[in-house]
């Protein structure tokens, strides 16, 4: 059994925690303060200072302290910013790594996390690195990167990630198939997926909000998180258009906004639903369980395979029967899975028609979140690692 002690942790994050959504970063940070003294350097996510959503996100919750160190106070790209981090002059992060850290937690980092396990292990620090997404498809996906440079862009990431996980003495993957696709020895993996907050997130009534939303009297399908290119909403959007005659009750409620709002918007006006999807954009993380309990039915409708989006496990938590467009990381009793807007009417109309099915797949879902995917016994096993990695553990 290891020893425990208060660590000293330095994190290197590819998101900005003051800036963007409460992700699995934040719900880490907020359990290693606790008892640990936590650094983060990460790039300045400027662009979304810019508009309301940034202190929209953060209002009312508390994530626990921590120190923060941008990159640069300038308005650069973040690939801008990961990239030049591995390039001469950044004396101070050379002077960050030898302040006497214990251990370093590389966040989904590429070029940035690398330089830095570098300069830690030059000090006899340890790496752990977490995998909480594949990188690499995300760079050849992203709109910020010009259509032309993407392949380049995807390859680059691989060969960043494979320098990463070969310096880290440690690896966290969220799910099998990352593990499956970039595979490192196995004494050297951990898996720990993304989690849920179940005392945040649960069945509440919300009676005020439905009636405030216009939706007291209505069959809610709803859908949660940021609006982003790995977000298709079409075959929802197209299942609501085929349902509204049968269904005139029926309506749609989008929480979230980011680049993507304005295309799901107009997507909403090209099926001629606009009348029956309310878009909320942002909202306070708090607000979020009450947004979700106003939903008699979640959907997932994403473009990638084999995910585990926080949002999901959020549904599961508040007791909502979901639905995924793909394949999850989640077993099926859990989840009911329809590609297409003709699986997703169909589908829809069998839990429309179907109260008892509803309540007992939220009750599942509740059950599977509850026994597998709590937040703080997750945090817990990072916890471990960072402790067994740490340049103080036991010997």
């Amino acid at each position: 059994m290891l020893e425990y002690f208060t660590m000293k942790i330095l994190v290197t994050s590819i998101i900005d925690p003051k800036k963007g959504a409460p992700s699995r970063l934040h719900w880490f940070i907020r359990y290693l303060s606790r008892e640990h003294d936590v650094t983060v350097v990460s790039i300045n996510d400027w662009w979304k200072a810019k508009g309301q959503a940034s202190p929209v996100y953060m209002r009312g919750f508390d994530f626990g302290k921590y120190q923060l160190h941008y990159l640069t106070g300038k308005k650069q790209s973040p690939i801008i910013q990961e990239i030049s981090s591995a390039l001469p002059g950044k004396g101070w992060l050379r002077k960050l790594a030898r302040s006497g850290f214990d251990v370093h937690f590389n966040y989904n980092s590429l070029f940035l996390g690398y330089t830095v396990g570098k300069l830690m292990r030059s000090q006899k620090i340890g790496t752990v690195y977490d995998m909480a997404d594949d990188l690499p498809k995300m760079i050849g996906n992203s709109p910020q990167i010009p259509a032309p440079l993407r392949g380049t862009g995807r390859l680059a990431g691989r060969m960043m990630l494979r320098k990463n996980l070969d310096l880290a003495e440690k690896v966290c993957y969220i799910t099998p198939n990352l593990r499956d696709m970039y595979p490192v020895p196995q004494n050297k993996t951990v898996l720990i997926p993304n989690g849920v907050n179940i005392d945040f997130f649960k069945p509440h009534n919300v009676e005020l909000l439905k009636k405030e939303l216009g939706l007291e009297n209505s069959i809610v399908i709803g859908y949660v998180g940021a609006l982003r290119e790995w977000v298709d909403l079409d075959p929802i959007f197209g299942a609501i258009k085929q349902l509204s005659g049968g269904h005139p009750n029926l309506k749609m409620l989008v929480v979230g906004g980011e680049v993507g709002l304005p295309k799901a918007r107009e997507l909403a006006r090209t099926y001629g639903i606009q009348d029956k999807v309310i878009f909320t954009d942002t909202v306070p993380y708090v607000r979020v369980p009450d947004y979700t309990c106003c939903m008699d039915i979640c959907v997932m409708p994403l473009k990638f395979d084999n995910a585990q989006p926080l949002s999901f496990l959020q549904y599961l938590a508040c007791a909502k029967p979901s639905i995924a467009t793909r394949p999850l990381v989640a077993p099926p009793e859990v989840v009911l899975y329809a590609s297409g807007a003709d699986k997703c009417a169909e589908v829809i109309e069998r839990l429309i028609n179907n109260p008892a099915e509803r309540e007992e797949m939220g009750r599942r879902g509740r059950n599977f979140v509850e026994k597998n995917y709590n937040w703080d016994v997750l945090s817990e096993k990072l916890e471990r690692v960072l402790l067994e990695v740490s340049k103080r553990r036991p010997v």
